[in-house]
């Protein structure tokens, strides 16, 4: 069976986005037996991931796995200005915001691009904070794919 245009759209919908021919592929595959399950496995697999704040006591976990926190510290101690700061903002968030970092805000992100320029946070440092930052998006529900597809196929209809 191939996907109709009707039904595309559907699970267009249903994703956010339009389907990849890849997914389309997959997707032809699951369409006879209606495994609605596995139509939404395929398109949750195609969504992007998205950043999400960290914890204050994750990003000093990861600073530390990579060593960058030493590195921070000594320059903290030994009163570089931009060291007291990163560590200042941290207390901050911990103590009276939200406990949260997000590294997609513009003031973090400038204060990360000017801790490596000073060589206060290593790439390996940053790329692990984004990693943990990075986590993959919402899963697609299959009962959303289930609907869109009887409504396409004229199975159900809208109250």
């Amino acid at each position: 069976m191939i996907m109709t245009p009707v039904q595309q759209s559907a699970l267009e919908a249903v994703a956010g986005r339009a389907l990849t021919p890849q997914e389309i592929i997959n997707i032809d595959d699951l369409l006879p037996i209606r495994n609605d399950v596995a139509i939404a496995e395929v398109i949750t697999l195609g969504k992007p991931s998205v950043m999400v704040s960290l914890k204050v006591e994750d990003v000093f976990d990861t600073l530390f796995s990579t060593g960058d926190y030493m590195t921070l510290k000594m320059a903290q101690l030994q009163g570089n200005p931009l060291a007291l700061m990163a560590f200042a903002v941290l207390d901050d968030a911990k103590r009276i915001g939200s406990g949260m970092v997000n590294l997609n805000a513009t003031p973090t992100a400038q204060m990360m691009t000017q801790l490596q320029g000073a060589e206060l946070l290593s790439a390996t440092g940053y790329a692990a904070l984004v990693a943990l930052a990075t986590v993959p998006g919402e899963a697609v529900n299959y009962n959303a794919v289930s609907d869109a597809l009887n409504i396409a196929e004229g199975r159900m209809t809208l109250p």
